[in-house]
């Protein structure tokens, strides 16, 4: 579900790339990255969620997503929008779609 702000922004379609998943610790204290990687036509963008749970997507799903400021905005697969940090635009997949590291 959108809130007020997340419906003023520009959403997009595009593809989802890559994920990469990332961590240390195998406690309940563990980290865990997962780096999303979407083709938005124009750009790639690549963003990295610190979230223990995934989103419900699937390499090669299509995505509608919005960029404001250094975060990425995807709706997942049950329309549920989530918000990644550390956005990161390049003109090529090529480094996005080997490790999906921003």
């Amino acid at each position: 579900m959108l809130d007020g702000t997340e419906r003023k922004l520009d959403w997009r379609k595009g593809h989802l790339l890559a994920v990469n998943v990332e961590g240390h610790g195998g406690s309940t204290r563990s980290v865990v990255w997962r780096s999303y990687c979407i083709d938005g036509g124009d750009h790639v963008y690549s963003a990295v969620s610190r979230r223990k749970a995934r989103m419900n997507l699937e390499v090669n799903d299509p995505v509608r997503f919005a960029t404001a400021g250094n975060q990425l905005y995807v709706v997942d697969r049950k329309g549920k929008t989530h918000v990644l940090k550390y956005l990161r635009r390049e003109t090529s997949a090529d480094r996005c779609a080997k490790t999906a590291v921003p």
